[in-house]
């Protein structure tokens, strides 16, 4: 079914072999069953869907009012609910073309970073393989240098562009996919969009 589920039906006879009609009925509960388990899949994936819309939407009413500090800690807070992870900071680009992450002295070029992208473009970085000596946003701690690590990148975008990036970690072998961009564009959109509410 589409490009996501697929899986055979295999059947069989003792005696005699196969006949047309059992070829047919094999085909027509082949087609029930490919169209039953889209269907389940259909509903899972817009239960998922109203579920992530509805945080996005608390995220936005519960940042009217706030400071640009207090609705990136929020945002930060409850992205967790929609892309797991181990560790979160935001950064944000100034108008010299540095960075700066907030809560912490990590400052630098925008255009010598891996935030390049993300800036430039507005697209989600999802950085794999990575150890503490590569330059970590997104605040990790590890035990050892060589403990792997993977980043999201994902840009906060407002009305005049992207103004700051999320920069989320994970330890271990479990990293950032594609199946998270969805989710972490949706959840720098909003936080641009809270942003701009709470001002």
């Amino acid at each position: 079914v589409g490009s996501r589920l697929g899986g055979c039906l295999a059947v069989g006879n003792q005696g005699g072999g196969v006949d047309p009609d059992d070829r047919r009925l094999a085909q027509t509960l082949a087609i029930r069953a490919a169209i039953h388990f889209g269907s389940q899949h259909a509903v899972s994936q817009t239960q998922e869907e109203l579920a992530r819309y509805s945080i996005l939407n608390e995220i936005a009413k519960q940042a009217s009012g706030l400071e640009f500090e207090a609705v990136m800690k929020l945002v930060v807070e409850r992205a967790r609910e929609l892309v797991a992870y181990d560790s979160a900071q935001v950064a944000t680009f100034e108008p010299n073309g540095k960075f700066k992450v907030l809560g912490s002295t990590i400052v630098g070029d925008v255009d010598k970073s891996s935030l390049a992208e993300v800036k430039h473009e507005g697209k989600t970085v999802i950085r794999r393989l990575l150890t503490r000596t590569d330059g970590l946003l997104s605040g990790i701690k590890t035990d050892t240098d060589s403990t792997q690590i993977s980043e999201a990148l994902a840009p906060i975008t407002g009305r005049e562009g992207v103004f700051g990036a999320l920069c989320l970690g994970r330890k271990g072998g479990m990293g950032f996919g594609d199946k998270d961009i969805p989710a972490l564009q949706e959840l720098g959109a909003i936080a641009g969009v809270a942003v701009e509410n709470s001002r």
